[in-house]
């Protein structure tokens, strides 16, 4: 009798909103899903479209929940625990300075991360879908490549400042700082090709890799650098692909002496050289710059040590000078002096442990997947995860475009997928 009327009530929620079937709605939520995922490297020119996008997915996703009752179907610690950083973040706000700049920024950055989140985890069933984001996502910092080429040659007329162009780029240009993009784009990259079976789709992406890799290059960007030498031996040799650590290692020593040829005086051997050097960062500027910042930065969250100054870092700049320090940088451009100041101890600690919980739940899934696409993708997102902890140390990668991507990854990572892609088949496998 019960279950009759349960029946019926579904029935009436169906007619009222006169949706014809789930699958319909699950493949608009999708299609929704990557056209903002696509729109992300555009953030000046596509605003309207992510808002549309978004806006659309959430709406279908929370319809779908209200007409077939699908709502936490994929339960997991790593979702409590961003619960549970979240909460802190609200408090900060609370309790910090600069309100208004806080709640815009939690509305631009946290609140986008929770969506995406929780309708990829939700929403993710199948390796196909996987592998369509993963696509979406190269294929469109392969586009935003081309335009800012195009957008260059069509401003400046030759390739000569082509260096200054992706190095110092002038307002209004597409693109505002590839190097940074990088370093999560590069990681889905290569993580992409290895899933790929097809010649074709591999070859269009390791062309894409092989540009990225020289914006990164032309860029001069150490951190971006190191990034892509992190990535592209240590995953092929997780996988045990010893011919792909080969041939990324001759790759880039050839861009390498392609760019050195052309731009002799960039000197670019003898600068990424030095990455290998301690000396280097001992005496970089790019270390020695940061240090004023780091160092107030430090004293700024000892005054406010456990909730901080509100979530959000444009306030920065504004805190700084009215504690009476200048001529910083506009960000802590360090994570976990980042989390200290908005967030304070306790922030911090909950966001570790959000992170922790996540690797963990991504390791044990490992152990237990028997399909090996869906072992890349669990070992990619671990590697992604490991490489965007060591760019976390002269700058902040989870605010903007990266860190909603990032939850998208994680979502992919920890989604409950069907079949048997799991040795054993438990009711919750992101659970560690």
């Amino acid at each position: 009798m019960e279950n009759r009327f349960q029946l019926q009530v579904l029935n009436v929620k169906k007619s009222i909103l006169e949706i014809p079937s789930k699958e319909l709605v699950s493949g608009i939520i999708e299609y929704s899903l990557l056209i903002y995922i696509f729109t992300q490297p555009f953030v000046h020119h596509t605003a309207t479209i992510q808002a549309v996008s978004l806006a659309t997915a959430l709406l279908l996703w929370l319809i779908k929940i209200f007409c077939f009752g699908e709502y936490g179907s994929n339960r997991n610690r790593a979702s409590i625990f961003l619960i549970i950083y979240t909460f802190v973040v609200i408090l900060s706000i609370l309790f910090g300075v600069e309100r208004l700049i806080s709640i815009k920024a939690f509305k631009s950055d946290i609140a986008k991360q929770l969506i995406l989140y929780a309708i990829v985890i939700n929403e993710t069933k199948t390796i196909k879908q996987i592998k369509s984001v993963l696509y979406v996502m190269v294929f469109s910092i392969s586009l935003l490549m081309l335009a800012s080429l195009y957008e260059y040659i069509t401003l400046a007329g030759n390739y000569g400042g082509f260096y200054q162009y992706i190095y110092k780029t002038n307002k209004g240009t597409i693109i505002s700082n590839f190097a940074e993009l990088s370093i999560f784009y590069y990681p889905v990259s290569v993580l992409s090709i290895l899933v790929e079976k097809r010649v074709s789709l591999r070859i269009t992406v390791a062309v894409s890799i092989l540009f990225q890799v020289l914006f990164i290059s032309l860029s001069g960007s150490r951190t971006a650098l190191i990034n892509v030498v992190f990535v592209s031996i240590l995953f092929p040799l997780v996988l045990k692909r010893y011919r792909t650590v080969l041939g990324f290692v001759l790759g880039f020593l050839a861009l390498l002496y392609f760019v050195d040829a052309f731009y002799p005086e960039m000197n670019y051997k003898a600068k990424y050289a030095e990455v290998f050097s301690l000396s280097t960062y001992l005496n970089s500027n790019a270390v020695s710059d940061r240090l004023p910042t780091w160092k107030a930065s430090f004293k700024m969250w000892k005054e406010r040590p456990f909730l901080g100054y509100g979530y959000g870092w444009k306030k920065f700049t504004r805190v700084c000078q009215a504690k009476g320090y200048e001529n910083l940088l506009t960000n802590p451009h360090n994570l976990v002096l980042s989390l200290l100041f908005e967030s304070g101890v306790f922030g911090l600690a909950s966001f570790v442990l959000f992170i922790v919980v996540v690797f963990t739940s991504l390791f044990n899934n490992y152990k237990m997947a028997v399909s090996d696409d869906h072992r890349m993708v669990l070992m990619g997102v671990m590697i992604l995860l490991a490489s965007t902890t060591i760019s976390s140390l002269t700058m902040s990668p989870w605010s903007g475009p990266h860190g909603k991507l990032m939850m998208v990854m994680i979502g992919l990572g920890l989604a409950k997928l069907k079949g048997p892609v799991f040795t054993n088949l438990v009711e919750q496998p992101g659970i560690p």
